[in-house]
C-alpha cells in the first residue's frame, strides 16, 4: 500500500482559500453565485478529487484556482500560495473533452514531438527522446503507441497521451489540473488512469494534482489524498480523506450506514439537494469550522503568498524558434494530417462546377454584344431574333456567375469554420498552457491559411474558366491577363468570406451549429449585396444602400 501524506504543515500546503465566491453575469449583466464561501486548503505531493453533482461548481472551482477565471471571484475571496512558487506557479490544464485538444490525424509521436519542442529551450532538444520515453513509462504507456494516430488509441490512453503532452516540460509543473479523466471509460481503464496520477504524486515531492471527478469507485476512491464534494449552490459539504467518509457522516448526521451502501454514495446523494436543504448548510457550516481548526487563518496569512483576486498566470512572450516551429507544424497539419480535407475541398468544387455548367446553356459566353451605332439611328429599328438571343446569353451568364459567387460561398465559409473551430480550441488549451505566445500562433496559421485560400480561389476561377470556355471571347486564346484578373478579384472575395468565418468561429466557438448558420446567413446576406443580382444602383432603400456600402462585397465580384 502506498504512503500518502496528510502534512498540514504550512510549509507543505501548496494552495489555500477562504472565503471563495464565484459570481457569473448573464447577457443581461445579471449576477449568480456559482461558488459561496468555500475554504480548502491542499498539500504537496497530493492527489486531491472533487467531487459532486453536474452543476455542482466543480470545474469552476479549479478554474478559479488555476487562474482560468478571475474577473468574477468577489473581492472578499483569498487565494493563497506557497512562497516558493514565486510569482508565476507552472500550472497545466488537462480538458475533459482531450478530442478537441489535440489533434486526432497526428501520431503520438507527433503529439510528444512537438509539445517538447514549444516547451524546451533548444539546448535540450537532445534529451527528447530519452524524456518522452519516462514519462511514458510512468503512464503505463509503452513505445509502440508513438506510431499510432492519436484517433486510433484507445480512450484510456488517449488519456494518458493528453497527461503525457503537458509533462513534456524538463521543468514539471507544481499544479497538474484535470477535468474529468474518467468520463467515457470502462473501470479498469480508468481506474488505471487514476493508478497513474498516483504514479506520479508519489514520485514528485513539488507536485499537487487536483481533478474532478463523478462518480468514481471504491478502488478509484481510495487512491486520492484528499476529497472535496461540492453540493449544487457550490458549498462544500466534506473536505477530508477518503477512509474518514463514513465517520464523518455518521458524526455530523447521526445515521448509520448499512456494509452493502458506500458512504460516498450518500454524500453524493445530499449533494444533490442544494443549499436550500438543511442538511448540506449544516454540513458546509462543518467544514468551515474543521478547516479553521486544520490550518487556521493566522497560520495561512502567515506563511502563505496572498494572490489578490486570484492567480495570474504569466503568457510566453514571442520567441522566432517558436514561429518556425508553428509554421513548420501549420503546414504539417495541411499537408500531411488534415490532407483529406483538402481532397474533399477539390472533389466538392470540381463536382460543383460541373452541375453548375449543365445547368446553363454552355453559348452564353458568345453573344454578339456589339451593335453599329447607325443601328440604333434607324427609326424603324426592331430588335431581332439573334439580339434577343444574345440578351438571353448575358442574362444567364449574370445568373451563373450569381450562383457560382453563392455556392462557392457557402462551401467554403463551412468548411473554414470547421477548420478554424478545431484548430481554435487546439490553440486555446495550448497557449493557457504557456506553450506558446499568441503571435507564435497567429502569425503562421495566417500564412498558412492564406497560401491555401490562394491555391483554391485560383483553382476555383481555373475551373468556371474552362469549363465555360472564357477563351471564345480572346478568339479562343488563351488571355492571361484576364484570368489573372478573374483569379485576383476571386481571391479578394474569398478573403473577406475567410476574415467571417474566422469571426464565427471565435464568436460560437461553443456551438457549432450556431456557427453553421451565422456562417450561412452571412454568405447569403453578402451575395445579396454583391451586385451579382441587381444594380445597387437602383436601390430605393437607404438603409440598404447604407449596408450594401458598408460590407463593400460588390467591388470584387464586379
Amino acid at each position: 500500500m502506498m504512503t500518502m501524506s496528510h502534512d498540514s504543515n504550512p510549509s507543505n500546503i501548496s494552495i489555500a482559500w477562504r472565503n471563495l465566491n464565484y459570481e457569473a453575469k448573464n447577457l443581461f449583466y445579471n449576477r449568480k453565485l456559482i461558488l459561496r464561501q468555500l475554504n480548502g486548503h491542499l498539500n504537496y505531493q497530493s492527489l486531491n478529487g472533487f467531487l459532486g453533482p453536474s452543476g455542482a461548481g466543480k470545474t469552476t472551482l479549479l478554474n478559479c484556482l488555476n487562474g482560468t477565471l478571475r474577473s468574477g471571484i468577489t473581492s472578499n475571496s483569498e487565494i493563497y500560495l506557497n512562497p516558493k512558487e514565486q510569482q508565476a506557479p507552472v500550472i497545466r490544464m488537462i480538458e475533459q473533452n482531450i478530442h478537441e485538444t489535440i489533434l486526432s490525424q497526428m501520431t503520438i509521436r507527433q503529439v510528444l514531438y512537438y509539445a517538447f519542442r514549444f516547451k524546451n529551450d533548444s539546448r535540450h532538444f537532445s534529451m527528447m527522446d530519452r524524456h518522452i520515453k519516462n514519462v511514458l513509462s510512468e503512464l503505463l504507456l509503452d513505445e509502440s503507441i508513438l506510431d499510432n494516430r492519436f484517433e486510433l488509441c484507445s480512450g484510456g490512453e488517449q488519456k494518458r497521451v493528453a497527461i503525457a503532452q503537458e509533462l513534456m516540460s524538463l521543468q514539471q509543473p507544481s499544479f497538474l489540473f484535470i477535468d474529468e479523466p474518467t468520463t467515457g471509460l470502462d473501470s479498469n481503464s480508468a481506474l488505471l488512469v487514476i493508478q497513474c496520477l498516483r504514479r506520479l504524486v508519489d514520485h514528485n515531492d513539488r507536485l499537487t494534482i487536483l481533478v474532478s471527478i463523478h462518480a468514481p469507485s471504491s478502488d478509484i476512491l481510495n487512491l486520492f489524498d484528499k476529497l472535496y464534494i461540492l453540493s449544487k449552490g457550490g458549498v462544500c459539504i466534506y473536505s477530508d480523506e477518503p477512509k474518514n467518509l463514513q465517520i464523518k457522516l455518521e458524526t455530523n448526521c447521526h445515521c448509520e450506514l448499512s456494509e452493502e451502501k458506500p458512504a460516498i454514495e450518500e454524500y453524493l446523494k445530499i449533494a444533490c439537494h442544494g443549499i436550500g436543504n438543511k442538511l448540506v448548510r449544516q454540513l458546509a457550516q462543518t467544514i468551515v469550522n474543521d478547516e479553521q481548526i486544520k490550518a487556521p487563518l493566522s497560520q495561512i496569512r502567515s506563511h502563505l503568498k496572498f494572490m489578490n483576486r486570484g492567480i495570474q498566470r504569466n503568457r510566453k512572450s514571442l520567441r522566432m524558434g517558436d514561429l518556425f516551429l508553428q509554421t513548420y507544424r501549420m503546414f504539417d497539419i495541411l499537408l500531411v494530417t488534415e490532407y483529406r480535407k483538402l481532397i474533399i475541398q477539390i472533389i466538392l468544387l470540381a463536382l460543383l462546377s460541373t452541375i453548375l455548367k449543365s445547368s446553363f446553356n454552355p453559348k452564353m459566353v458568345r453573344p454578339e454584344t456589339c451593335v453599329p451605332i447607325d443601328v440604333y439611328e434607324n427609326e424603324s429599328y426592331s430588335k431581332c431574333f439573334d439580339e434577343l438571343n444574345d440578351e438571353d446569353y448575358n442574362s444567364q451568364y449574370k445568373a451563373f456567375m450569381g450562383h457560382s459567387i453563392l455556392d462557392f460561398s457557402l462551401i467554403l465559409i463551412i468548411i473554414n469554420i470547421v477548420s478554424f473551430l478545431q484548430i481554435l480550441k487546439v490553440f486555446r488549451n495550448e497557449h493557457r498552457n504557456q506553450w506558446y505566445s499568441l503571435g507564435a500562433f497567429y502569425i503562421p496559421f495566417s500564412i498558412v491559411h492564406f497560401i491555401e485560400l490562394s491555391f483554391i480561389s485560383a483553382y476555383i476561377v481555373v475551373l468556371l474558366y474552362f469549363l465555360i470556355d472564357h477563351s471564345y471571347v480572346d478568339g479562343n486564346q488563351m488571355n492571361w491577363y484576364r484570368l489573372g484578373n478573374m483569379i485576383y478579384f476571386r481571391w479578394m472575395y474569398d478573403l473577406y468570406l475567410q476574415s467571417f468565418a474566422l469571426l464565427m468561429s471565435l464568436i460560437f466557438s461553443e456551438n457549432i451549429n450556431l456557427a453553421f448558420i451565422a456562417g450561412a446567413f452571412t454568405a447569403q446576406t453578402l451575395h445579396v449585396f454583391s451586385g451579382s443580382l441587381y444594380n445597387l444602383e437602383q436601390m430605393k432603400n437607404p438603409a440598404l444602400k447604407m449596408l450594401a456600402n458598408l460590407l463593400n462585397s460588390k467591388v470584387p465580384v464586379n
